[in-house]
């Protein structure tokens, strides 16, 4: 069988710099879980997004790393739809936004894709702020530790916010070369008040059992700076670094119990697959 996939970008400030992810059009639902995960494994990408799509604007995704399926992603969502928008299966406006649906097993959610002059510039989640308690650890001249979690405390994390860029740099590499022998998750965060630009890097611990998805990870590094007393109008832009060197710049906009991130995308490459 033969299936068409786009490799996408999800953009940072360079070409090539960005979040490369390959997406697998199958619409006819041909593929078993076990051929996805083959997949995922050659391209040996951050994700590969494999989608069905209708005429209805409603997307069935399934995402996958080299290892294992994944849920509730930000960078699979917008490319899928991205992708379909390149292949004419979504049908594109000529100026305004458009609302799709996308569904993977565990999760649905609406995202918005904004058109100029017939063509996708860029695609949009909103992320309800989560209810949160913050309990700080370590408080010093360069960094502040907390413990975020949800107010039912089902879901929680350290953040650990270093003021220097340089000690965030320094750290976030400390981090990588430890990775096997973290015990829990942590966000690392950074804000640059002259560019209103925040950094942010996940570490994973090799045994986490608790992991937060894409939204809770941006509503508490939100809502921890928020309470660090930063204002909602001095925050711009969101930067995801991976441990790659890959990174996607977000675009926020904060409401007052809501926001907005905003992704641009571009096909980096696009083919036949034969399986």
């Amino acid at each position: 069988m033969q299936y068409n996939f786009y490799n996408i970008e999800i953009l940072g400030e360079e070409k090539l710099k960005g979040v490369g992810i390959p997406v697998v059009i199958d619409n006819k639902n041909n593929l078993s879980d076990d051929e996805m995960q083959d997949i995922a494994k050659v391209f040996n990408a951050y994700r590969t997004v494999f989608i069905r799509a209708s005429l209805s604007d409603n997307l069935e995704m399934r995402v996958f790393s080299s290892k294992k399926e994944m849920f509730d992603c930000f960078y699979a969502e917008v490319a899928a739809v991205y992708s379909l928008t390149q292949s004419s299966i979504i049908r594109e406006i000529e100026m305004g936004n458009k609302e799709i649906t996308v569904n993977d097993p565990e999760n649905k959610s609406k995202v918005s894709i904004s058109y100029e002059d017939m063509k996708a510039v860029g695609v949009c989640h909103k992320i309800d702020f989560p209810q949160v308690i913050i309990e700080d650890i370590e408080n010093t001249q360069t960094s502040h530790e907390v413990l975020i979690s949800t107010a039912d405390k089902k879901l929680a994390t350290k953040i650990l916010y270093v003021a220097d860029p340089l000690e965030f740099s320094k750290l976030r590499k400390n981090i990588d070369c430890s990775r096997n022998s973290l015990e829990e998750d942590k966000l690392l965060v950074h804000y640059d008040p002259e560019f209103k630009n925040v950094f942010f890097y996940v570490a994973r611990a090799k045994k986490s059992t608790n992991k937060l998805d894409s939204r809770h990870q941006l509503g508490f590094i939100v809502k921890y700076l928020l309470a660090k007393g930063i204002k909602r109008e001095d925050i711009d832009n969101i930067c995801h670094l991976l441990n790659s060197g890959q990174y996607s710049i977000m675009e926020a906009t904060i409401e007052e119990d809501k926001f907005y991130v905003r992704m641009n995308a571009r096909t980096f490459a696009e083919g036949i697959l034969n399986i």
